[in-house]
């Protein structure tokens, strides 16, 4: 069965864990634990708990979680915390608990948090603080896929080279648009994923949604 190693830094210096690629529990709770980088965990289909509680995590990047479709449950507390970002467990549609301490700032970009369904701890966590709801271009979707269209439009220019060649363009993308741009979404997020770049994976994710439910075929 292959194994996936995950690396931590401690008081005393760099530590591994290794697990199976099959694992649902992982338990890395009272180990001092300063920073982890959770990259490996993304290969973990099948985790349904993450417990990183009383250690010394003062910040933790949750984004390779957001492959983590079987993740219920997330623990966070007793940690020296100020702020994480929640955005990614958006795409976590079985997670029902999330434990953080009350005086984190928890923050979610406004954009992504109402498209679609996002799980109910994420909304209960305001039951103690307020969100800080973010808005940027960067995590915008729509954005994303404007410059993807562009991409395609200059492509297509580039292959049809005639003096009708903007009537070719607008002809071609008439019937092909939707098919053009899934494709090049769909290239983005194998180079994303091969980088680990999984913010630039999630947002792709959320405009091929889009373009799949709201662009005309």
């Amino acid at each position: 069965m292959e194994d996936i190693v995950l690396a931590y830094r401690t008081r005393r210096g760099e530590d591994v864990i290794v697990l199976e690629l099959e694992v649902t529990q992982i338990d890395l709770s009272y180990r001092h634990i300063s920073e982890i980088d959770l990259s490996p965990l993304s290969q973990c289909s099948h985790l349904e708990a993450l417990d990183l509680s009383s250690n010394l995590l003062q910040t933790v990047d949750l984004w390779p979680l957001m492959r983590c479709k079987k993740l219920s449950k997330l623990i966070l507390r007793d940690n020296p915390l100020t702020h994480i970002d929640v955005t990614p467990l958006f795409a976590c549609p079985m997670l029902s608990n999330v434990e953080v301490d009350p005086t984190v700032e928890i923050e979610a970009h406004y954009e992504l948090g109402m498209m679609g369904r996002r799980p109910r701890p994420l909304d209960g966590l305001r039951r103690r603080r307020a969100v800080k709801w973010s808005h940027g271009e960067e995590l915008d979707p729509l954005r994303t896929i404007e410059e993807i269209k562009n991409k395609v439009y200059a492509e297509l220019s580039d292959t049809f080279r005639s003096p009708d060649n903007a009537q070719v363009v607008d002809e071609t993308l008439k019937f092909r648009i939707v098919e053009e741009v899934e494709r090049a979404i769909e290239r983005e997020m194998s180079e994303a994923e091969k980088k680990r770049d999984y913010k630039r994976l999630f947002i792709l994710e959320r405009g091929l949604d889009y373009i799949r439910t709201n662009m005309p075929t």
